[in-house]
Parts: structure tokens; sequence; C-alpha cells
């Protein structure tokens, strides 16, 4: 988590790109630019600064952004010229470049070319964010560092880590613990049959701790046809289970997580009297409904959630109106809100998740063909 600075402007050799167009496997070739390249920030209200991502990076489509090891930015980017020619294209090229956040300059950069029935995109992992590269019969994985970015195997994709002698896998559909060398299975999931109950998958959400995490489990029924999602604490050391569940709503899904505590809302399919959100705590095995928020799934953005260090920042808005609303977790009230000036209020359709670095709040919207990049001031939005 690291500061913001104002730079300079971005020249971006697309010259360069095109000429390293064609491989067709997902492979990675390195981009080498002509130009130095730095991102220009602006100050957009007494509050917040802007970065015009799109017309920075030389007119490109952004496709997705991420921040990582608290230091970094990662953005994903096309040139708009190959959706207008897609038609007549086999493949697709993807830039990926790396700016550090201490002055917004180009760390690297890396060209992904992956047939156009593919995507490339941003991916949580646990407490990580990993590079997905995914097109029809393949799927590749990228670990992200200051460094680079790195192939991961098979196994390193679905290996969650738990502790320094402790890790959570996810094989099938089941939930395997390895621990000091050895494996066995702690969550058993159900795989595709013809009874009653189609499939039922768990995965791992969150780490709560050193012997406690988050889980996710799905399953379909076939009797319904619908999905019904699970999500609770399961508890290496003493193998217990405990369901996420509180008399304002039938299911209640986990949202985010930040070390042992987590923010859940109600699962839209189910019956709900209170939006909430809801916070768990693991240090007190607490679940509490904080019913800050008045909200009905189709009628407005869904909000997104933000939380860290006792404080959970909630967006809220629709095509009209946006805002920013910042609670206190400690004393359980609303210590700040605040209105992101028209036209840059953003729908649904746009907005990115919410995120944190040491000392700045971020987010990212999309308004017609260009993409914005706020930074907030931690220290001036809790004043």
């Amino acid at each position: 988590m690291t500061k913001g600075k104002r730079v300079v402007s971005l020249v971006l050799a697309l010259v360069v790109l095109s000429g390293l167009f064609g491989c067709t496997d997902g492979s990675i070739v390195s981009a080498k630019l002509n130009e130095p390249i730095a991102l220009s920030e602006e100050s957009f209200t007494t509050e917040i600064s802007k970065i015009t991502l799109s017309q920075s990076m030389q007119g490109m489509y952004i496709e997705d952004v991420c921040f990582f090891e608290d230091s970094f930015l990662g953005v994903i980017a096309s040139d708009p010229k190959q959706k207008s020619n897609f038609e007549n294209l086999d493949n697709i090229d993807y830039l990926f470049a790396v700016f550090s956040i201490e002055d917004l300059h180009l760390m690297y950069q890396e060209t992904i070319t992956i047939p156009k029935a593919g995507y490339v995109s941003f991916q949580a992992k646990g407490d990580t964010t990993i590079l997905n590269s995914s097109y029809p019969g393949n799927k590749i994985f990228y670990s992200i560092s200051s460094a680079g970015i790195m192939k991961m195997s098979e196994e390193q994709y679905h290996e969650f880590y738990l502790s320094d002698s402790a890790s959570v896998i996810e094989n099938n559909n089941n939930l395997v613990l390895s621990q000091n060398g050895e494996t066995r299975i702690i969550l058993t999931g159900v795989l595709p049959n013809n009874n009653g109950i189609s499939e039922e998958t768990y995965r791992f959400f969150a780490r709560l701790s050193d012997s406690r995490f988050i889980y996710a489990k799905l399953s379909y029924s076939k009797d319904s046809g619908k999905w019904l999602s699970e999500y609770g604490v399961y508890d290496v050391e003493t193998g217990e289970k405990a369901i996420f569940s509180h008399d304002h709503a039938d299911f209640i899904w986990a949202y985010t997580s930040y070390k042992d505590e987590a923010i859940l809302i109600p699962d839209q399919t189910a019956a709900y009297s209170s939006f909430g959100p809801y916070l768990y705590d693991d240090s007190t095995r607490e679940l509490t409904d904080l019913n800050w928020l008045d909200f009905s799934f189709g009628k407005e953005v869904h909000p997104r959630f933000c939380l860290f260090e006792n404080i959970l920042v909630v967006y809220m808005g629709d095509e009209d109106s946006s805002v920013l609303r910042f609670f206190d977790l400690k004393t359980k009230t609303e210590i700040k809100k605040m209105d992101i000036p028209a036209p840059y209020n953003v729908s649904e359709v746009y907005l990115t998740n919410i995120y944190t670095t040491e000392g700045n709040l971020w987010f990212c919207s999309c308004l017609h063909s260009d993409s914005y990049l706020y930074r907030i001031s931690l220290e001036e939005a809790m004043n």
C-alpha cells in the first residue's frame, strides 16, 4: 500500500506492439517501447485526483485494472482497431502493463496474444491477484510480481496458503488440506450425476488465520434448476464447519474480507428482510447485521465494498448520481459521504471494485469510450 504522485504524460509506440502480433498459443512476448511511459494524474475535486487511462495510453481500450504488492498498478489494454476489425482477425493482442504507484512510471509490459474467442483478465486468488488468459480448450494463469509475470502450474493455481505448514487445495469438487507433508479431504463435494442434486462444488474464498478459512459451496439442484450458494468457516484444527446464517436473510454470501473480518450480503435469489451489509468477526465468531444500506436488487447499481483497518467503504449509485460512504466498524457509525461529480458517475456495467494501497483508495470507471482511475487520499477522506 503506497502513495501516488502526480506525473507526466505517456507515449505508447503502437508500431512496436504491431510488430509483436502473430503468436497464437497464448504465450508471452516481451514488448519494448521506444518512449518512456508515465501516467498523467490531475486534480478532479479537492479530495479526488483522476487518471484518464485511455487518453494516457494513446487511446487504447482498457480491459481491466488491479493493484498488487501494495505498490503496483496493473493494466490490461487492447488496440480498439482490433475490435473494429474483429471479423477479419484470428487472434487478439492484449497489452499487460505494470506501473509503480509511487511515481506512476512504467515498470514493464508484456504482450499476450490469444485466439479472438478468448479473453485476458485479472482474477482474485485468495489474498493475491493473478492474470488469467483463457480461450476455448485452454486456460493459462500467471502470477504477477514487480519483476514480471510467471506461468503457474495447475497445482499452483488450485493451492491456497494457510500457514507455513499448511495449505488448502481445490481438487475436483473437494477441498483438500495439505499439512506437514500429508493430504486429506476436509470438505467433500459431489460430482455431476443423475440424482436430485446434480453437483456440489467447494471452493476456497479467503484465509482468516493459520487454521481457519472461508469456504464457498455452489450446489446445482436438478429439481429446481437453480444454483444455490453456501458460505461458511472451516477450522482445520477442530474439523468444524460453521455456515454463515442470519435471521434477516435466508442465504448470505461473502463479498470481501480483510485479515480476520469479512463483509457479507444477501443472495439476490433468496428472501431477506435486511440487505445489511453483514460483518463477520472471526475473533468473536459473531455475524452482525450492520443494517446500514437500504437497497433492493434490480433497482440500482449493486453496491461495491472495500474493507480495511476497521473501515468499510461502500460505493452506491446509479446512472445519475454516485457516492462513496465511509463507515467506522469500531463505533458502528458512518463517518463520511463523498459525492462523485457528474458526468463521471458510473453505471453497474463499468464500475470496478474498490482498492486500497497505503494511504490511498482507488476505483476505476468507464464512461463511453474512456476509462478513469480515481485516487483518494485516505488521510484527507478521514478528516
